[in-house]
C-alpha cells in the first residue's frame, strides 16, 4: 500500500528503470521467517506496526518482504548509484546495494539525499529501512575510514526529504488520504530510535503543523459524507487514519512542547477544535478518542491555556467529555500537584462517577483501566508535597485503590489484569507515603469475605509483592485458619497466593519458622491423598528447589509416593540421588508396577534421568528398568507409550556412553552393564511373541532397533547372544498389520539373520495371493531374502546376473517374468486374471526392492537400464489394462466378461477371505470386489514405482552421460500421472497416484534443468484449462476425484523452493471461475472442489489465510445456485474453510456450546479477514429485507440457505474485551439485523440468530434488549386480548406473525441466560409478561406456548424463595398452571412436540408455592399418575431414576462393598439437566423425604410395573425408555422378580439397548440375596457374556462389579470344590484383568490385590498394582487352596481357564505360521480380506496361557503327572519361554515351528 501510494509522489514518467522495478516487485515474494530471524520481527510487533499503518497484518507482512520501488523522483536519474539500486532483484540485494552506495559515494550529497528518500519510502520494519536507519547514525559516521559522509550532510539530506514530503502533502486531493496516512506513519517513526531523523524533523516541523488540521478535517469530512449505508470497514479505516495523525501530533508535543516556536498558532487552535469533535464523538473508537484527548491537553499547555482547560475538566461534563478529562490527568506534570492536587482529585472523581453510570460499561472500563494505570505510574514522580496538597494526593491514591479493587473481579481479562497491576502500583505509592489506611483497607476486604475468593487472593498477592509476608499474615488470620486449609490444591488462585507468599517468606524467615508455617501445611495436604494432590505436588517441587532441607523432610514423611517422587526429581547431586534411590528401592519398585500412570512415569523418570548422563547405572537401577519393561511394554495408551519410549531412549543413551567407556577400558561395572544390555535385548526379542499386542510390538521393535544400532556403533558382538526365537519372531512380525512395524522387523532381520531360510516358492504364493496383507508380507519377505548374506534356497530363475546387487536383480527379473505373464493373461481375460494373478503383489515386491537400490549405480550397467526400461513399458501396459476399472463411473460394481467357463454348482465363497491353491481359485466365480482390488491396487503400486524412479533416478536432461530415465520415458510418466489423476474415479487409486505425482513434481521443481523446472507450470495451465473448459473426462460426482489432488501436488511441492507463486495464481483463477456466473456449473463445481482441497491441506495452512475471505464469499454465493452439485461443492468448501479458520471441532460443553478453541473474538476474526465484515453486514441487511417481505407470501428458501451458513460462522464469534476501543468493526453492529432475522420462517435460523444475539451483547446491553422485548410483548399481549374479544375466541381467524413472536421469546430465553437473576425486578417483569402472554397464546400456537414455558422454567430454576417474587407476578404464573394439563399434553402430542417443559414448570411452581408437605404430596401424586403421554412418562422415569441414583450413589467407599450406583452409571444414563436442576433446587430435608416416599410408596411401585407391562404392548417400542425402566426396577426396594427369572429374561431379550437396565437388577439381587449354589453357573455364564470384548465399556464395567460381588463368596466355592464354577470364575477374572478398558482392568486389579493381600499377607505394601502382576498372584492364591484335588480335576480346571485363549492362539498360529496348504481352507474361522484388529487390542492370548501354565507348574511343582499332562496338552504351542530366566550366555530353544 505504501509503495503504491508513493507512486503518486510525483507524476509517473515512462522510465525503463521504473518499469523494471514494477515488474520485479510483482513477481517476487520471499519468506517472512527470514525477516523474523534476521531482524527480530515477531508477530506482536508486526501487528502493532500494521495497525499504525492501517493495513491488514498479512498484507503488511508481504509489504515488508517485497523489494522497494524506486522513488519516482529518481526514476529518470542517470546516476550510477540509482542503477546500482535498480538492479537489485530482492530486498536482501537492496540492503547490500544501499550499503555499497553509502560507502562508495562519500563525497556525493545527492547519494545521501537518494538514500534519505528511500528511507521514508520504506514501510515500517522493512529490512531496507532498518539498514538505512543504521547508516544514518553516529556509529556509521564514526566508522567511515576516509573523509566522507558527515552528520551535517546526512541531516541535510533528511531535511530535504522531509521538505519534499511536506510540499507534496499540500496537494491532498490528488495524493489521496491513504498516502497521507502512510507518510505521517513513516515520519512518526523518526521518534523511534532514530536520533538523526528526530533532529531533522525538528528543523522541518514548522512545515507539517499547517497540514495537520487540514488533513484531520479531510478525514472527518470523508466519514461524514459516507452516511450510514457505507462499508463499516471503510469507516474504520478512516478512524485509524485519524488516530495516526493525532498520534504524530502528540509525539511532537511530548518531545518538543516547550521548545516549539510556531509561526502560526492558528493551526494549533484549529486542530484543537477538530480534536474536541473527535473526542466527543460516541461513534469513534475509544482509542482514537483517547489520543484526541491527549492532543487537547498538550495543545492547551502549548497555547498557555492549561489552567483554564484543567479547571473546566473539574466540572461534571458528562460521558462525551470523558476522554478529555482522562487526558487532563495524564498531561499533568509532577511539579503541578502542589497547586492542582485538589483539582486532580476532583477530575478523577468525576471520571469514576461517569464511568460507573454508563450503559456501555465494558468498553469504558477497558479504556479507563488502561489510562488509570498509566496515570498511576506518573504519580511515582511526584515528590515534596505538604499539607493540603499531600492530603489530596493521598485521596487520589485511595480513589485509584477503590477503582482497582472494585474491578479486579471483572469478567473481562484485560480489565482484571490491568487493575491488578494498578493496585500493585498504588500500594507501592502508599508504602512510600506511609499510607497505612490503604493497607488496612486491603486487610478488611480479605477478611470480610464478601468478594469472590479469586479476587481476594489476587488482591492479597499484589500486597505481598509490596509488604513483608509476616505483616500480611498477622493482619489476615483467615489465611491459615480457613483459606489455605480448605482451598489449597482446589483453587488456582489460592495455589498462586500460597506459592508467592512462601517464596517471599523463604528469604526473610529461618528454615524452622518457614518449615513450620508453610511446609507443614503442604505435607498435611499431601497426606490426604485426594484430588488436590497434583496441584500440591507442583508446589512441593517448587519448595524442594528452594530448600534442600525441605526435600529431606518430604522424603521422611508418610506422604504418597508420587509426592516423594515429585520432590526426588528435583535432586541434582548425584551422590544424594543414589542414596535416596537405595533408601526407597522398595517403594520405587512398587511405583513402577502401580496402577497410577503418573506415578509410574515419575518413578521411571527418577530411575532413568540423571543430572550427569555419563554416570553408570547401578544394579538397582538396571533391575528397575527391566521391571518397568516387563510390566509396562504392553500399555495400550499411546501417550504413556510415547513417554516410556522417550525415557527408554534416554536410558539407552546413558548405556551407550558407559559401554563406549567400557570398550576402551574394561571395568567390572561395564561387564555387568554389558550383561544387562544383552538381557535387555533378549527380553525385547521375547516381547515379539505371537499374539503380542500392538503396544508391546511397537515399543519392543523400536527399542530393539536402537539396541542393534548401539551394538553396531560400538562394535559389540550381539547376534550370537540373542535368543533363537529372535529370527522366527521377527519373521512373524513381517505379517504385522502395521507397515512401520514391518519395516523395523525387516531391517532387524537383515542384520540378525545370517542365513535366510525363506522359500522362494512360498514367497511367490504370498505375492500371488488375493489378500493385500499377504502380498505386503510377501514383499517384505522377498526384501529380507535379497538382503540376506546367505540363502537356503536359490530363486528358480536362470539368467545372467549383474555386478551391482545380483541377488536383487535376479529377484526383480523373477517378479518381472510373472508380471509379464499376468499382464498378457489380463489383456486376454481381465476377470480371470484378477482372480489368478492380481499383479499388485508382484508390483509391491518390485517397488520394495527398487527402493533399496542406488540409482546412480543402476545407470552404470546396461542390464539394469534395460530392466528399468522394460519395467516401465510393462507398467504402461498394465495401466491400459486396469484403467477401464478405476475410470468406470461405478468402479465398485465393474465386472468384465470372462471367456472361461466357471463351475456353477460350487459354493460362491468369498475367495478373498481364504488362502487357496490356484486350482481351487480357478473354479470360483469372479466378483467385482476381486476385479476392483486388482485394478486400484495395481494403479497404486505403479504410481509409487514411477514416483520413486523419477525422484531418485538420474535423468537424461540433467546428466546425458549417465542416466536411467530417458526424456521420452519421463514424458510418458508425466502423461500417465495426468491421465490417472484426471480420469480415475476410485479414491484409493487417485490418492496413491497423487503420492507418486508429488514425487515427480518435487523432482521437477528442484531441478536445475530449465525444461524440467518449467514443466509443473505447464501442467498447472493444462489443469486449469481442463477445469474451465469442463473436460468431460473429469469426474464430478466424487468431488472432482483426482483433479484437486493434481493441483495440490503441483502447489505443495513448489513450497520447497521457498516460493508460492503457483498457489496464488491457481487460487486466483479458481476464485475467478467461481465468481463468474457466466462459467458453466461443471466448471464452478470443479473449482470449488479444488479450493476445498487446498483449504484443507495442512501444508498450505500458512498461505491460504489471505484467500479465506474470498473463499467464504464465493462459497456462500454458490449456495444459491440452481444445480445441486454446485451447492453441494460449496457446502463442502465452506466447511473446509471453517475448519481452517476455527480448527478441528473439539468436544462441546454439556450445554452444547462450542469449545473455546473453536471460537474467536470478533476483533481477531475481522482483523484477519476484514472483507468479511462488509460482506456479512450487507448479507444480513439483505436477509432482513427478505424476511420483512415474508408477510407478502414470499417463502423462498434461497436466502435461508445462505443466511444459515453465515450464522454458522457468526455463532463462533464473541466480543473482545476491547470491543469499541481499537476499532469500529464491532459485533454489536450486526445485532439490529439479527433481531429482524429472529422472525424468519425457518426454526433453526430463528434459534441460531437468537443465540448469536446473546453472544454478541454485553450484560448491560442485554438488560436494555430485554426491556425493549418486554415492552413489545406487553403491547402484543394487550392487542391479542382485544382481538380475542372481537373474534369471540375464534382463534383460527387471528392474523399474527407467529414466527416474530417465537423469535422474541427465543431472544428472551438466550438473553436471560446472560443476566440470570442479577436483576430481580426485571426478571419478575419478564415472568409476569410471559405468563399473561402464555394464557393468550396457548390456544393458538402450542410451539410458542412451549417456548414461553421454557423461558419460565429457566427463570424459576434460579428462584430459591417465594419472597423473591411479587405476589401479583406469582398469581400470573399460577394462572398458567391452572390450564388443563391433559389438554396441554394432548395438544403437544398432536403437534409432535414434547410437553416435558410444562410438567417441569409445574414442578418448580409447586416447589415455590407449597410448604414441605405440599411439595411432597404433589410430587407423590405426579409420580403416581398413570396413562400419561410418552414424554411425561419419560420425565417420571428420569425423576425416579435420578432420585434412586442419588440414594444409592457411593453408599460405601470400601471397594469390596461398593454401592450399586457410582458416577460411571450416572454418566452413562445422561439424565437431562432439567431433572438435576429441579432436584438440586430442593432443600436437603426435602430430598431425603422424597427419597423415602420413592422407596415406600406402593402406588409408585405399581406404576413402574404397569409401565413395564405396557412396554410389551406398545406399537412404537422405545429401547431407551425400556432400559431406564428396567434400571429403575432394579433399584426399587422390593424386587418382583427372582434372580432366575431375571437371568431368563436377560437371555430372551438380547437387545443391547435394554441390557444396561437388566444388569442393575441382577446386581441388586446378588447384593441383597447372594447366589445360591445352583445359580452360580447361570450367573457366571451371564457375566462372561456381558464381559465379552464385543460388549460396551459400560457393560464390561458392570461385569467387573458383578464379579466383585461373587468374589466375596468365592472362599465357600473353594471349599466345595466345584471345578466348573471355580474354572469359569477364574476365566472371568482373567478376562476382566485383560480387558481393553483401563478402568475395567484397574478396577478388577484392585479387587484381586485386596483379596491376595488380606488373605495371604503377601506382596508389597501397595495393593494397587498392574493387572499383569495381579493375575499370577490371584491364580496362585486360588490354586494353593486346591492342592488336595486329583490330576484330572486340576487338568479340567486348567482347560476351562485357558480355553478361550488357547483357541485364539492356536488359530492365529495356524493362520500366520503354517504353510499355504489346502487344509487351511477347512479351518473353522474365516480369513479376512484385510487384517482387521481384534475387538480387544490389549489381550495377549499366548502370554495369558503362559502365565496360567507357569502358575500351575509353580504351585503343583511336585505333581509330575499334572506337569506332564499340561505339557502334553500343549503340543501345538509351548509358552514356557515367557517365564524362564534369560541366560545371556546360552539362548533358549523355541518350541514354535516357525
Amino acid at each position: 500500500m505504501l509503495t503504491k501510494a508513493l507512486s503518486n509522489f510525483l507524476p509517473a514518467p515512462s522510465s525503463i528503470l521504473f518499469q523494471l522495478q514494477i515488474e520485479r516487485t510483482n513477481s517476487h515474494k520471499y519468506i517472512r521467517n527470514f525477516f523474523v530471524h534476521v531482524f527480530g520481527m515477531d508477530e506482536i510487533s508486526m501487528r502493532v506496526t500494521a495497525l499504525k499503518l492501517c493495513s491488514h497484518a498479512k498484507e503488511f507482512s508481504e509489504m515488508r518482504e517485497k523489494p522497494i520501488l524506486l522513488p519516482i523522483k529518481w526514476t529518470t536519474s542517470q546516476t550510477n548509484f540509482v542503477f546500482t539500486f535498480a538492479s537489485a532483484q530482492s530486498s536482501v540485494e537492496q540492503v547490500a546495494a544501499v550499503k555499497t552506495i553509502f560507502h562508495t559515494s562519500r563525497d556525493d550529497n545527492t547519494a545521501a539525499e537518494f538514500l534519505s528518500d528511500l528511507l521514508f519510502a520504506c514501510p515500517l520494519k522493512h529490512a531496507l529501512r532498518n539498514q538505512l536507519t543504521k547508516l544514518f547514525s553516529d556509529k556509521a559516521v564514526c566508522n567511515e575510514t576516509e573523509v566522507g559522509h558527515t552528520k551535517q550532510s546526512l541531516l541535510q539530506a533528511l531535511v530535504l526529504s522531509l521538505r519534499g514530503i511536506a510540499d507534496a502533502m499540500e496537494e491532498t486531493p490528488s495524493r489521496g488520504y491513504g498516502w497521507l496516512n502512510d507518510m505521517f506513519v513513516s515520519i512518526n517513526a523518526c521518534f523511534q530510535n532514530f536520533p538523526y531523523g528526530r533532529e531533522a524533523l525538528k528543523q522541518e516541523i514548522q512545515r507539517f503543523f499547517p497540514l495537520l488540521p487540514k488533513t484531520l478535517n479531510g478525514y472527518m469530512e470523508a466519514i461524514r459524507n459516507m452516511g450510514h449505508g457505507v462499508s463499516p470497514t471503510c469507516r474504520n479505516r478512516y478512524y485509524l487514519f485519524i488516530q495516526n495523525i493525532l498520534r504524530f501530533h502528540v509525539a511532537v508535543m511530548s518531545e518538543w512542547n516547550t521548545q516549539l516556536l510556531i509561526r502560526d498558532p492558528e493551526a494549533i487552535r484549529q486542530l484543537q477544535i477538530y480534536a474536541y469533535k473527535v473526542a466527543r464523538d460516541r461513534d469513534t473508537p475509544w482509542d482514537v478518542r483517547s489520543i484526541a484527548g491527549l492532543t487537547i491537553g498538550h495543545n492547551a499547555r502549548f497555547l498557555h491555556e492549561f489552567d483554564i482547560y484543567f479547571k473546566n475538566c473539574c466540572n461534571p461534563l458528562g460521558l462525551n467529555e470523558l476522554p478529555v478529562q482522562a487526558a487532563a490527568l495524564l498531561v499533568l506534570q509532577a511539579g503541578e500537584y502542589t497547586t492542582l492536587a485538589k483539582n486532580a482529585l476532583s477530575i478523577l472523581q468525576r471520571i469514576l462517577a461517569v464511568a460507573t453510570s454508563d450503559e456501555n460499561f465494558s468498553s469504558i472500563l477497558v479504556f479507563l483501566s488502561k489510562n488509570l494505570l498509566i496515570y498511576s505510574k506518573s504519580l511515582g514522580k511526584v515528590t515534596e508535597l505538604h499539607d493540603s496538597a499531600l492530603n489530596f494526593f493521598k485521596l487520589i491514591i485511595c480513589a485509584l485503590q477503590e477503582f482497582s479493587v472494585y474491578h479486579i473481579c471483572s469478567n473481562i481479562d484485560s480489565v482484571r489484569h490491568t487493575c491488578s497491576a494498578l493496585l500493585r502500583q498504588v500500594l507501592q505509592l502508599a508504602l512510600s507515603l506511609n499510607l497505612e489506611k490503604a493497607f488496612k483497607y486491603v486487610y478488611a476486604l480479605f477478611e470480610r469475605q464478601k468478594m469472590p475468593l479469586s479476587s481476594r487472593c489476587l488482591i492479597l498477592e499484589q500486597l505481598v509483592l509490596v509488604l513483608d509476608v509476616k505483616l500480611v499474615i498477622s493482619n489476615c488470620p483467615s489465611l491459615f485458619k480457613m483459606v489455605f486449609p480448605k482451598y489449597l490444591g482446589h483453587e488456582d488462585c489460592v495455589d498462586s497466593l500460597f506459592k508467592t507468599m512462601m517464596t517471599n517468606a523463604f528469604s526473610n524467615q529461618s528454615f524452622i519458622d518457614w518449615n513450620n508455617m508453610w511446609c507443614d501445611m503442604l505435607i498435611t495436604t499431601a497426606k490426604a491423598s485426594d484430588d488436590r494432590l497434583p496441584a500440591v505436588e507442583r508446589i512441593i517441587m517448587h519448595s524442594a528447589n528452594l530448600s534442600q532441607e525441605f526435600l529431606n523432610l518430604v522424603l521422611h514423611e508418610t506422604v504418597p509416593l508420587s509426592t516423594k517422587l515429585a520432590a526426588m526429581l528435583t535432586i541434582r547431586q548425584v551422590p544424594l540421588r543414589r542414596e535416596v534411590q537405595i533408601l526407597y528401592k522398595q517403594q520405587l519398585n512398587e511405583a513402577l508396577v502401580g496402577l497410577d500412570d503418573h506415578t509410574r512415569i515419575l518413578a521411571f523418570r527418577f530411575v532413568v534421568e540423571m543430572p550427569c548422563p555419563s554416570k553408570c547405572f547401578g544394579s538397582d537401577e538396571l533391575d528397575a528398568i527391566m521391571l518397568y519393561l516387563q510390566h509396562n511394554a504392553n500399555n495400550p495408551s499411546a501417550h504413556i507409550r510415547q513417554l516410556s519410549f522417550g525415557l527408554f531412549k534416554k536410558a539407552l543413551q546413558r548405556i551407550e556412553l558407559n559401554l563406549a567407556q567400557h570398550m576402551k577400558r574394561p571395568i567390572y561395572s561395564g561387564e555387568e552393564l554389558l550383561k544387562f544390555f544383552t538381557k535387555f535385548m533378549a527380553k525385547l526379542s521375547y516381547n515379539l511373541f505371537p499374539t503380542a499386542n500392538y503396544g508391546r510390538r511397537w515399543i519392543s521393535l523400536r527399542l530393539l532397533h536402537l539396541c542393534v544400532e548401539i551394538c553396531c556403533r560400538q562394535d559389540i558382538p550381539f547376534i550370537e547372544k540373542l535368543p533363537n526365537v529372535t529370527v522366527p519372531y521377527l519373521k512373524h512380525c513381517l505379517s504385522d498389520s502395521y507397515e512401520h512395524n514391518k519395516k523395523h522387523a525387516s531391517h532387524l532381520l537383515c542384520i540378525v539373520s545370517k542365513k535366510s531360510r525363506l522359500q522362494p516358492v512360498k514367497i511367490m504364493e504370498m505375492l500371488l495371493s488375493l489378500r493385500p496383507p499377504d502380498s505386503s508380507t510377501g514383499a517384505y519377505q522377498l526384501q529380507v531374502y535379497c538382503q540376506s548374506v546367505e540363502v537356503e534356497e536359490e530363486l528358480p530363475l536362470l539368467i545372467d546376473i549383474t555386478v551391482y546387487e545380483p541377488k536383487t536383480y535376479k529377484a526383480l527379473m523373477w517378479c518381472y517374468k510373472h508380471l509379464r505373464e499376468g499382464t498378457f493373461f489380463a489383456q486376454q481375460d481381465l476377470a480371470e486374471a484378477a482372480k489368478i494373478n492380481p499383479l499388485y503383489g508382484l508390483l509391491c515386491a518390485s517397488r520394495h526392492l527398487i527402493m533399496q537400490l542406488n540409482m546412480d549405480k543402476l545407470a552404470q550397467e546396461m542390464k539394469w537400464r534395460q530392466y528399468i526400461s522394460e519395467l516401465l513399458d510393462l507398467c504402461m501396459a498394465i495401466i491400459k489394462v486396469v484403467l477401464p476399472i478405476v475410470s468406470s463411473s461405478s468402479p465398485e460394481g465393474y465386472l468384465p466378461a470372462s471367456r472361461y467357463n466357471q463351475i456353477k454348482d460350487m459354493e460362491n465363497a468369498n475367495v478373498l477371505r481364504r488362502r487357496l491353491k490356484a486350482k481351487t481359485v480357478q473354479q470360483l466365480h469372479t466378483t467385482p470386489q476381486m476385479v476392483l482390488l486388482c485394478g486400484w491396487r495395481s494403479v497404486k503400486e505403479i504410481a509409487l514405482i514411477l514416483g520413486e524412479l523419477v525422484q531418485r533416478a538420474p535423468l537424461e536432461q540433467e546428466n546425458p552421460d549417465s542416466f536411467l530415465l530417458e526424456k521420452s520415458q519421463l514424458s510418458a510418466i508425466g502423461d500417465i500421472f495426468l491421465m490417472l489423476l484426471s480420469e480415475t474415479k476410485h479414491r484409493g487409486a487417485f490418492e496413491q497416484a497423487y503420492v507418486g505425482f508429488t514425487m515427480l513434481c518435487r523432482r521437477f521443481w528442484l531441478s536445475d534443468e530449465v525444461s524440467l523446472n518449467q514443466q509443473p507450470n505447464l501442467w498447472v495451465q493444462e489443469a486449469m484449462l481442463m477445469i474451465e473448459g469442463s473436460n468431460k473426462n473429469l469426474c464430478l460426482t466424487r468431488r472432482s476425484a483426482g483433479m484437486p489432488f493434481m493441483l495440490q501436488a503441483l502447489i505443495c511441492t513448489e513450497l520447497k523452493l521457498g516460493t508460492h507463486g503457483t498457489l496464488y495464481k491457481t487460487i486466483y483463477l479458481l476464485l475467478n471461475i467461481c465468481e463468474r456466473r457466466t462459467s458453466s456449473v461443471v466448471s464452478r463445481s470443479h473449482a470449488l472442489n479444488t479450493l476445498r482441497a487446498l483449504y484443507r491441506c495442512s501444508e498450505l495452512s500458512d498461505f491460504v489465510g489471505e484467500f479465506v475471505s474470498r473463499g467464504v464469499i464465493c462459497a456462500l454465493g454458490c449456495l444459491l445456485a440452481d444445480e445441486w452439485s454446485e451447492r453441494n461443492s460449496a457446502t463442502l468448501t465452506l466447511a473446509a474453510i471453517i475448519v481452517r479458520v476455527f480448527g478441528v471441532e473439539r468436544a462441546r460443553s454439556y450445554k452444547g456450546d462450542f469449545h473455546i478453541r473453536n471460537r474467536m473474538t470478533g476483533r481477531v476474526f475481522f482483523t484477519l479477514y476484514p472483507e468479511l465484515f462488509d460482506f456479512f453486514y450487507i448479507g444480513l441487511k439483505h436477509a432482513t429485507v427478505k424476511i420483512n417481505d415474508q408477510s407478502s407470501g414470499n417463502r423462498s428458501t434461497e436466502q435461508t440457505i445462505q443466511l444459515e451458513a453465515m450464522l454458522l460462522i457468526l455463532c463462533r464469534l464473541y466480543p473482545s474485551s476491547s470491543e469499541g476501543s481499537e476499532s469500529s468493526l464491532n459485533l454489536i453492529e450486526f445485532v439490529p439485523f439479527l433481531k429482524s432475522i429472529t422472525k424468519s420462517h425457518d426454526l433453526v435460523t430463528r434459534q441460531r440468530a437468537s443465540q448469536i444475539i446473546a453472544n454478541f451483547v454485553s450484560l448491560h446491553r442485554s438488560v436494555e434488549l430485554i426491556r425493549k422485548i418486554i415492552f413489545h410483548l406487553i403491547v402484543l399481549e394487550q392487542q391479542l386480548r382485544r382481538d380475542f374479544l372481537l373474534l369471540k375466541n375464534n382463534y383460527s381467524r387471528l392474523k399474527l406473525d407467529w414466527n416474530y413472536l417465537h423469535g422474541q421469546v427465543l431472544q428472551l430465553h438466550h438473553l436471560y441466560r446472560v443476566i440470570r437473576w442479577t436483576y430481580p425486578s426485571l426478571s419478575c417483569l419478564v415472568v409476569f409478561t410471559l405468563s399473561q402472554l402464555a394464557i393468550q397464546v396457548c390456544h393458538c400456537d402450542i410451539f410458542v406456548f412451549i417456548a414461553i414455558i421454557d423461558v419460565l422454567v429457566t427463570i424459576m430454576e434460579d428462584i430459591c424463595d417465594l419472597n423473591q417474587i411479587n405476589p401479583k407476578v406469582m398469581d400470573a404464573v399460577f394462572d398458567v398452571y391452572r390450564l388443563n394439563h391433559d389438554w396441554v399434553y394432548k395438544r403437544c402430542e398432536k403437534n409432535a412436540t414434547s410437553p416435558r417443559s410444562f410438567a417441569v414448570f409445574a414442578l418448580h411452581l409447586n416447589r415455590l408455592i407449597f410448604q414441605n408437605k405440599g411439595i411432597m404430596q404433589y410430587l407423590k401424586d405426579f409420580m403416581e399418575q398413570e396413562n400419561l403421554s410418552a414424554g411425561i412418562e419419560q420425565l417420571q422415569i428420569d425423576i425416579w431414576l435420578y432420585i434412586m441414583f442419588q440414594n444409592n450413589k457411593n453408599t460405601s467407599k470400601n471397594i469390596s462393598t461398593n454401592g450399586l450406583i457410582d458416577n460411571f452409571d450416572i454418566d452413562f444414563y445422561r439424565i437431562k439437566g432439567d431433572v438435576a436442576q429441579y432436584y438440586d433446587s430442593l432443600e436437603t430435608p426435602l430430598r431425603e423425604e422424597l427419597t423415602e416416599i420413592m422407596l415406600l410408596s406402593k402406588r409408585i411401585h405399581i406404576s413402574v410395573l404397569k409401565m413395564r407391562d405396557k412396554l410389551v404392548m406398545e406399537t412404537y417400542f422405545s429401547p431407551k425408555r425400556a432400559c431406564r425402566l428396567y434400571a429403575l426396577l432394579g433399584l426399587l426396594p422390593k424386587q418382583t422378580l427372582t434372580l432366575d427369572e431375571i437371568l431368563d429374561h436377560c437371555l430372551i431379550d438380547d437387545s443391547n439397548e435394554i441390557q444396561p437396565g437388566l444388569v442393575l437388577s441382577v446386581s441388586r439381587l446378588i447384593a441383597d440375596y447372594g447366589v445360591e449354589q445352583h445359580q452360580w453357573m447361570p450367573v457366571l455364564s451371564y457375566i462372561l457374556r456381558i464381559a465379552n470384548p464385543s460388549q460396551t465399556k459400560y457393560m464390561r464395567r458392570k461385569a467387573s462389579q458383578l464379579c466383585d460381588r461373587l468374589t466375596q463368596c468365592i472362599n465357600l466355592q473353594l471349599s466345595l470344590g466345584d471345578v466348573e464354577i471355580i474354572g469359569h470364575y477364574c476365566r472371568l477374572v482373567i478376562i476382566l484383568l485383560t480387558d481393553e478398558s483401563d478402568s475395567v482392568r484397574n478396577y478388577m486389579a484392585q479387587i484381586v490385590n485386596i483379596i491376595v493381600v488380606n488373605k495371604n499377607k503377601v506382596f508389597l505394601t501397595n495393593s494397587e498394582i498392574l493387572p499383569s502382576l495381579a493375575m499370577p498372584n490371584f491364580l496362585n492364591h486360588i490354586l494353593i487352596n486346591l492342592q488336595q484335588h486329583s490330576v484330572s480335576y486340576l487338568l479340567r480346571l486348567y482347560n476351562i481357564i485357558i480355553e478361550p485363549f488357547v483357541k485364539c492362539s492356536q488359530f492365529q498360529h495356524k493362520h500366520e505360521l503354517s504353510t499355504l496348504s489346502e487344509e487351511n481352507t477347512e479351518l473353522d474361522g474365516e480369513f479376512e480380506l484385510f487384517e482387521k484388529q481384534e475387538i480387544n487390542l490389549y489381550c495377549e492370548e499366548a502370554y495369558i496361557v503362559s502365565k496360567v501354565t507357569s502358575c500351575f507348574k509353580t504351585v503343583f511343582c511336585n505333581n509330575e503327572r499334572l506337569i506332564k499332562a499340561i505339557h502334553d496338552s500343549n503340543t501345538l504351542i509351548s509358552f514356557d519361554i515367557f517365564d524362564k530366566e534369560i541366560n545371556p550366555e546360552s539362548s533358549l530353544m523355541c518350541n514354535l515351528n516357525l
